[in-house]
Parts: structure tokens; sequence; C-alpha cells
């Protein structure tokens, strides 16, 4: 499946209705997005259909940022492509 920040960041915005431009690397995920666990599943939802790229429950504390949501997309998809 083909993945850009730009294409994912366009769909984050459009499902929490916010500005795009917040979506920085260096942004705080539930911060910016305004979600609590069930808002977190639903980027979750958002990311599989965008990517292909399922994040696991153990692997969500670990991703705070959106940086660190883009490199564990970008290393699963690295990943995958080994195989």
């Amino acid at each position: 499946m083909q993945y850009s920040r730009e294409e994912l960041n366009n769909k984050i915005a459009a499902e929490f209705d916010i500005d795009v431009s917040l979506l920085v690397p260096e942004a705080n995920i539930l911060k910016t997005l305004q979600v609590d666990s069930l808002g977190v599943m639903e980027l979750v939802v958002l990311v599989k259909k965008t990517t292909g790229v399922l994040v696991p429950t153990l692997d969500l504390p670990g991703i705070v940022t959106f940086g660190h949501l883009y490199d564990y997309i970008e290393d699963k998809l690295i990943s995958e492509n080994k195989e």
C-alpha cells in the first residue's frame, strides 16, 4: 500500500476536525487531537485504512508524537517489504 505523510495528515485533520498545520513531527498526539482512549483507537483504525499498518495496543505507549507515529509506520512498511 502506498503511504505518504501528507495523505495521512490530511485524513487525520479531516477526521479529527483540526488544522493540518498542527500535525508536525514534534506535536504530542493526544494533546493535538484532544482525544481520549477511544479517539486513539479511531486514529489506529485510520492509520490501518490509510497505510495498511496495524498499530497493536502494546505498541501505543511508545508512540507519543506524530514523529513517533511516522517512524513506526515507515519502519513497519520497510520490514514488510523485506519479507
